[in-house]
């Protein structure tokens, strides 16, 4: 099933970035479209995981993307997780891509850390990371100097576990 997600999402992301059209991120100085460079933004919500049973529990986070074109960046997402999550983190580094005004897309790759003593596990409390890859989608709607909006992530860790992230971002572009 995961396979298919992949598929699907990676068909989206490439059918919108050959269809929309070219858009600026910031204003227009002498008739030519200028865009943040660099963006950082904060992230609050929640986190459910799709293994034996579901489970939900809060998440932040914060993500850095450096813009490289008009439509491309390459940036970091960072999660955590609070509760009775298995996962305690999430590091990923990725591609960044802006398909439309305000919509971003990403996709990376990066590590999850886990806590060994809420997985289960006997042999007392030790973590230990896996390899894990993120898709997500967000838009930002400009408020002031900020970008307020929401985002949805999917983290593919292995072949059997997923985890869905979402909530609120606010980020600033400088």
């Amino acid at each position: 099933m995961t396979d298919t997600v992949c598929r699907v999402l990676l068909m989206a992301c490439l059918l919108s970035c050959l269809t929309s059209s070219p858009v600026a991120a910031q204003d227009r100085s002498h008739g030519r479209a200028v865009h943040h460079r660099n963006h950082l933004g904060l992230f609050a919500g929640a986190a459910t995981e799709f293994a034996d049973h579901t489970s939900t529990t809060f998440a932040a986070g914060a993500d850095y993307e450096r813009r490289l074109s008009q439509r491309i960046g390459v940036g970091v997402m960072v999660d955590l997780t609070f509760g009775e999550l298995k996962r305690n983190g999430l590091a990923v580094a990725g591609i960044f891509l802006h398909p439309a005004r305000g919509w971003r897309l990403f996709g990376g790759a990066g590590v999850e850390f886990v806590d060994t003593a809420a997985a289960g596990t006997s042999g007392g409390s030790s973590s230990k990371s896996h390899v894990a890859l993120r898709l997500a989608t967000a838009y930002d709607f400009p408020v002031g100097r900020f970008l307020v909006g929401p985002i949805v992530a999917v983290d593919l860790l292995g072949e059997t576990e997923t985890i869905l992230s979402y909530g609120l971002t606010i980020g600033l572009g400088f």
